[in-house]
């Protein structure tokens, strides 16, 4: 993980909120860690304003002043991600920048028709127009519906990759047990070698002490028998 070159002044207990209300400078550290990694960066305000004008800060990325208290980078007032992306079925994708969103939409990768609309001012529309007697409350309610879509999607796919990763380390540990089982079963298999090794040269060592004995018996009882006969 990257570390800032200097550390910021506000305490370790600074909320979501305050730290998202404040126009920072450009020397202020951020760290930003994408929804879909496991690497965290850490920036200063420039940077992270390029990378949301680039289109690569993403509403499912997190980002922190102390590493701590994470918040959706929506709430950076000064990334200026207000713009989402209004498909032709209605529903939503965002917020980004709104450079981002343009480049989104003239790349192809969303449905064509598709129409950037500033989330704030759908919402104060929408709610306005609730307001009124004459007027439908269900445009509210939509974008609300479509907000509340998109957070739980964010959240089972969040639930999804940590499903995955228990999964994963659950094969992992697995397959360690399995290899210590055969490094267990490799010893004892060495210790019963070792041991049977042992056993034939003791084995060994015996019947060539036998044979030593009876060769040196044969040779004493051949002596006799010759001085016998010279007698």
């Amino acid at each position: 993980m990257n570390t800032p070159m200097e550390q910021h002044t506000n305490p370790a207990t600074e909320t979501a909120s305050a730290a998202t209300s404040e126009k920072l400078p450009a020397d202020r550290q951020w760290w930003l860690r994408p929804a879909e990694s496991d690497k965290t960066w850490c920036v200063n305000s420039a940077t992270l304003l390029a990378y949301a004008r680039e289109g690569r800060v993403f509403p499912e990325d997190r980002v922190s002043a102390d590493q701590q208290h994470w918040f959706a980078p929506a709430g950076l007032a000064f990334l200026e991600m207000d713009t989402v992306i209004v498909r032709p079925d209605g529903g939503i994708a965002g917020p980004f920048h709104r450079e981002a969103a343009e480049m989104l939409r003239a790349s192809g990768k969303v449905p064509p028709g598709s129409i950037l609309r500033s989330g704030r001012q759908m919402l104060a529309a929408a709610e306005a127009e609730a307001t009124t007697p004459a007027t439908p409350s269900t445009t509210i309610d939509a974008i609300r519906a479509a907000f509340d879509e998109q957070l739980e999607e964010v959240r089972t796919r969040a639930k999804d990759d940590l499903s995955s990763k228990d999964r994963e380390l659950e094969a992992k540990s697995g397959e360690i047990d399995s290899l210590r089982a055969a490094v267990e079963s490799a010893r004892r298999d060495a210790a019963e070698a070792r041991g049977a090794l042992s056993r034939f040269r003791a084995e060994a060592e015996e019947r060539a002490a036998e044979a030593a004995r009876a060769a040196e018996a044969a040779l004493q009882a051949e002596k006799a028998r010759t001085a016998e006969a010279a007698r």
